[in-house]
C-alpha cells in the first residue's frame, strides 16, 4: 500500500493545520466583524432617525407656540385698535375722517397678519427662520403704529 503522504514531514502538516485554523479564524472573524459593521451602521440609522424624529417634533413644537403667541398680539392688537375706534368716535376734531382712514388701514394690517400666519405652512427650517423674522418686524411695525397713534381733541 502505497500511502500518498509519506514524504511529507510532520512539522509540514502541523503548519498547514495552523495555518488553516488561523484562516478559519480570520474568516470567521471577518465575518462577524461584517456583521457587527452592519448591525452599527442599523444603529446607527436607528439613531439619526429619532434624531430626525425629535427634531422634527421640536421645529412643530415652535412653530405652534409661535402661532400661540400671534395670537395674543394680534387679539391685544384689536383691543388697542378698539380703543381708538372709541375715541375717534368721541372726537370732534376735523381730522375724524383721516383718523378712521389710518385705523382702518392699521386694521387691516392686522388681519393680513393674522391670515400669514394661519396661511403659514412648515416645509423647513430655513424658510421657518425666514418667514419668523419677517413676520416679527411687520407685527412690531404694526405694534409701534398703535402704540403711537394718537387722537387729538
Amino acid at each position: 500500500m502505497n500511502i500518498p503522504f509519506k514524504n511529507i514531514k510532520i512539522s509540514t502538516i502541523k503548519t498547514f493545520a495552523i495555518t488553516l485554523a488561523i484562516g478559519a479564524t480570520l474568516l470567521f472573524t471577518s465575518c462577524n466583524s461584517s456583521s457587527e459593521k452592519l448591525q452599527n451602521a442599523k444603529e446607527d440609522v436607528n439613531e439619526a432617525n429619532a434624531d430626525l424624529k425629535e427634531a422634527k417634533q421640536e421645529y412643530a413644537e415652535e412653530v405652534r407656540l409661535f402661532r400661540i403667541e400671534v395670537g395674543k398680539k394680534i387679539t391685544e392688537n384689536d383691543k388697542k385698535i378698539d380703543e381708538i375706534n372709541a375715541k375717534i368716535k368721541n372726537s370732534k376734531n376735523e381730522l375724524r375722517a383721516e383718523y378712521e382712514k389710518q385705523v382702518a388701514t392699521l386694521e387691516q394690517n392686522n388681519e393680513e397678519l393674522k391670515i400669514k400666519m394661519g396661511d403659514y405652512k412648515a416645509t423647513s427650517k430655513e424658510n421657518w427662520k425666514s418667514f419668523k423674522s419677517e413676520f416679527n418686524k411687520d407685527m412690531n411695525r404694526l405694534g409701534s403704529a398703535l402704540k403711537n397713534f394718537t387722537v387729538e381733541n
